[in-house]
């Protein structure tokens, strides 16, 4: 995959050009020197970096050790990049077309690369239509947001220039990323994304950062901010760890006023941060709106099938003298341990690798990795990380399930459907990660067999499998035919038959969008 720009450029370069996809955009120089738009199978191999050496198996354990900390470098394209990297492509090209018009700006004395010069033209925003479009990218920490999100702006240079014969040159700042410090507040957010603009001017000497710095009140601080944007022509606004807000005295306001700089300057706003976070913040329907369909990064983790696909590739990397086999036992094992988030998959298989290495020749001779041993050396290592990555994705799941639940429409009002009985029921089950599993691993082999039910005529049932006393302790698979056996006994819910076309468009939205058999 040849790439337009070299990765990871973050000072200002000079925009190549490309045609655009869409005839309505040849005229707009900042859509045409995005880099080129990639395809899935291009995503796959763009967000997936293997193991970059050979495990030294004969090797002294301190030099094993150094090789083993290199697990931590892999990276692997999970669920969510194919929608991150479109959803983001999206929000710049709408963002840029909504100023699609150039309108004579003064000419502005401006500051890159601590040198000023004049900046002749930029594109003004268009006062019709709703303000900027967004995205959030949310999920539980360790599942690989951002990671995902640093892959995806290397991608992107930073800062642009553009040389206009006879019209001077016009600075385009692809994207800002931020992250709010913690017990900071929505001013010390604000001088951030001074030093963001300076770092992607190449700027040391804090040229916008004093410059936002100076306007005391918010509201000039923000006003100062928009017409910042406006002049670089700035993209889309990243702020990662939205969580971080809860510490800010007004949180409301806080995000009112990043909305209202972006709304201004037609800049794209994407927010990274937990799903407890995104529900609080941006639980007003005008609000969330614009922010679209959250992309829920943690998602895969309850997936078991899935766990099994990412801790394949992680697991065959390594130390073992004697290769060993990853047997069913060993994956329950992990997904035990991990709840299948990427982070603990690393840090646990890791902890195996070490605690292996550093085993007497005579414990190594014949060794055999067995459940117990990925047990006892997660519980030595970390004794608390896997009861609070269990705990974790279980308040992940029930927020999500909020926000599904919490949804309000034009008038203001919680908008009440059929599911919502089985959604209270579903969220204050005593297993809330086997519940889950049990709906989606029912629905998916429903879908298989050409029968597309309602979901919530699918959750109502689990639920009420799952409340079975007699049914307590019972496998996963054994409860996942209880229900459908239920379900097929009511026809009448059934809403088709045969969809082959409806089951493919069902698998091309789950995991088979990222194809990880082939890396």
């Amino acid at each position: 995959m040849e790439q337009k720009y070299e990765n990871n450029i973050t000072y200002p370069i000079k925009a190549v050009y490309s045609k655009p996809i869409l005839e309505i955009d040849n005229d707009n120089i900042f859509i045409k020197a995005l880099p080129d738009k990639m395809s899935r199978y291009d995503i796959s191999g763009f967000y997936y970096e293997k193991f970059p050496i050979v495990p030294s198996i004969d090797a002294e354990p301190f030099v094993q050790e150094e090789e083993i900390h290199l697990l931590e470098n892999m990276r692997l394209p999970l669920e969510p990049v194919y929608e991150l990297e479109t959803t983001f492509r999206s929000i710049l090209t709408t963002s840029y077309r909504k100023r699609l018009s150039w309108v004579a700006d003064m000419c502005c004395e401006v500051t890159v690369n601590d040198e000023k010069q004049v900046q002749e033209q930029s594109m003004s925003p268009m006062t019709d239509g709703d303000g900027h479009t967004g995205a959030a990218l949310l999920g539980i920490g360790g599942c690989g947001k951002t990671c995902a999100v640093n892959r995806l702006l290397s991608r992107y240079p930073q800062t642009l220039i553009h040389e206009n014969p006879g019209s001077g040159t016009t600075i385009q700042i692809v994207w800002l990323y931020v992250q709010p410090s913690s017990n900071s507040d929505l001013s010390a957010l604000m001088d951030g994304i001074g030093i963001a603009i300076d770092t992607a001017l190449g700027n040391s000497n804090r040229t916008y950062e004093r410059l936002i710095k100076a306007q005391k009140k918010l509201g000039p601080k923000a006003d100062k901010i928009a017409e910042l944007f406006r002049v670089f022509n700035v993209g889309i606004l990243v702020i990662d760890e939205i969580q971080r807000f809860s510490s800010f005295s007004n949180k409301d306001d806080s995000y009112e006023t990043i909305m209202t700089i972006t709304n201004k300057s037609k800049t794209g706003l994407m927010v990274v941060g937990t799903e407890e976070a995104y529900g609080k913040f941006f639980s007003r329907y005008y609000i969330a709106r614009r922010m679209g369909s959250p992309i829920k990064a943690s998602k895969y983790c309850v997936n078991y099938d899935y766990f099994k696909a990412i801790a394949k590739l992680v697991m065959s990397v390594q130390w073992f003298r004697t290769p060993q086999a990853i047997t069913e036992e060993i994956y329950s094992a992990m997904y035990q341990e991990t709840s299948g988030i990427i982070e603990r998959i690393i840090s646990v298989w890791e902890n195996v690798q070490i605690c292996y290495v550093n085993l007497s020749e005579t414990e190594k001779n014949g060794f055999v990795l067995t459940p117990e041993f990925i047990s006892k050396t997660s519980t030595e290592t970390n004794p608390l990380l896997g009861l609070y990555a269990r705990q974790t994705l279980k308040a992940d799941v029930l927020s999500s399930m909020e926000l599904e639940d919490n949804r309000v429409g034009d008038k203001g009002k919680p908008n009440k459907d059929k599911a919502g009985k089985a959604i209270a029921e579903f969220r204050s089950s005593t297993n809330p990660l086997l519940a889950q599993e049990v709906f989606t691993r029912t629905k998916r082999n429903l879908v298989e067999a050409g029968e597309v039910y309602s979901d919530e005529y699918i959750l109502d049932n689990v639920n009420k499998v799952l409340k079975l006393k007699t049914n307590a302790g019972k496998p996963e698979d054994e409860l996942i035919a209880t229900a459908i056996k239920r379900i097929r006994k009511n026809r009448k819910q059934l809403i088709n038959t045969g969809a082959i076309e409806h089951n493919n468009a069902v698998r091309n939205e789950g995991i088979s969008r990222i194809d990880l058999a082939g890396l």
